[in-house]
């Protein structure tokens, strides 16, 4: 925050504790508050929308608390009944109960504009997972080596924030495109989580500093968000197979593959043969030293006698970066018809 910039108190009044957790684009907050007045309930979750106050009650519950709602006032947060613990989502005054399958416990997270959920769960080990709900289709989120992975926001391109813990701390991720990503704030201590992340790509979380180790708040904004795919460069020889004798000919392929941005770095690569018969199609994944390849594939001199402008073979190596975009480049061989 700069100087000059104001602050809001927002506090439940008559209650023990107040903790706004979310808020959309048009100031409409939810969050969640401690009952001090009835005491079957352990929390309620609100909305504060034009300070007008609203609770938030899943129906039959013992506890509430609301975490995220979007531009269209859908709200996703977690309820308490006698069964464990359960997400919710809130739309329109209905409730629609989250519970991951086979899961003990299930919490809501966070909600895009697009109505992409991100979340919580257990299966009864000491592991904490977490998950996407997109059209009522679960999709796993556990950063490799993890046993802790708490999915806090996401945003509308559907890039994911949160945190996990491995051997050596607790640190933030982000999840672009399937490929995930660790924050760790510089010179901070074993500690670092990523809460939320808007549509520019800008992130705010907390970590513990290196020193002292107190809490401290942050705010990432990227330089410039990586929309650029590899630069890739591909050459095979011989380009032409001739004569079309059936022969079998190892043709080379090589080139270059660098990263668009140089920020984020190639992750992997790929090379698929495409026969324009249909009948040799090798793939296989593309060893890269020094941002160079070079690997051999063997294509059959030969076309059909009706084919006018002879045997086309296309050789694809893809690539993408750590930012998700991915990269195509195209070489033709050839068995021409004379």
């Amino acid at each position: 925050m700069q100087s000059g910039d104001r602050y809001t108190t927002i506090d439940i009044p008559g209650h023990a504790f107040t903790v706004p957790y979310g808020i959309n684009t048009a100031g409409q907050i939810v969050g969640y508050y401690a009952d001090s007045v009835y005491p079957g309930l352990i929390n309620h979750g609100f909305l504060l929308s034009g300070g007008n106050l609203t609770i938030i009650d899943v129906p039959g519950s013992t506890s509430t608390s609301a975490f995220g709602i979007s531009d269209g006032s859908e709200i996703v947060g977690s309820f308490q009944d006698a069964r464990g613990e359960h997400g919710f989502v809130l739309v329109g005054g209905q409730f629609t109960t989250v519970d991951v399958p086979g899961a003990i416990s299930t919490a809501a997270t966070g909600v895009n504009n697009t109505g992409q959920i991100v979340g919580t769960h257990q299966f009864g080990d000491s592991l904490v997972h977490s998950f996407l709900l997109v059209d009522d289709h679960f999709t796993a989120i556990d950063v490799p080596g993890a046993w802790y992975t708490v999915a806090h926001g996401i945003n509308d391109a559907g890039v994911i924030v949160g945190e996990f813990i491995d051997g050596s701390g607790n640190h933030g991720f982000i999840l672009r495109d399937g490929h995930y990503m660790t924050i760790d704030v510089p010179d901070s201590g074993s500690f670092t989580s990523a809460l939320g992340i808007n549509t520019s790509g800008q992130i705010v979380g907390a970590y513990t500093d290196f020193d002292l180790g107190r809490t401290h708040g942050y705010l990432a904004t990227p330089a410039a968000v990586d929309k650029i795919p590899p630069i890739i460069t591909v050459t095979a020889s011989p380009a032409t197979l001739s004569p079309p004798n059936g022969r079998l000919v190892p043709v080379t392929v090589s080139g270059t593959i660098t990263d668009g941005t140089n920020g984020f770095g190639v992750q992997a690569s790929t090379c698929q043969v495409i026969d324009e018969y249909g009948q040799i199609q090798p793939s296989g994944s593309v060893p890269l030293v020094n941002g160079g390849y070079s690997f051999t594939v063997t294509l059959q001199a030969s076309r059909r006698g009706n084919d006018q402008d002879g045997r086309h073979y296309t050789i694809a190596v893809s690539a993408r970066d750590n930012a998700g975009n991915l990269g195509r480049a195209l070489a033709t061989v050839t068995v021409p018809r004379n």
